[in-house]
């Protein structure tokens, strides 16, 4: 997504269960990571996840260096 600010995010979306258990395994946060990086050569970008729960939306940034 790019925001009206013109500042590239990357978002991954997650749905959560009813027991709000919804994360990145080592595998996804690598992908994301290398694509982020990638980017990153040619302009700013930034993280974000998406917590999905029925009709709930929670976007939250995501830290480079812990993943959270």
């Amino acid at each position: 997504m790019r925001q009206p600010s013109g500042l590239l995010t990357l978002i991954e979306v997650k749905t959560q269960t009813p027991s709000g258990v919804a994360h990145l395994n080592q595998k996804q946060f690598k992908r994301l990571m290398r694509v982020a990086s990638f980017l990153a050569e040619f302009e700013p970008v930034e993280m974000r996840m998406a917590y999905v729960y029925e009709r709930e939306i929670e976007i939250l940034p995501v830290d480079g260096l812990t993943g959270i």
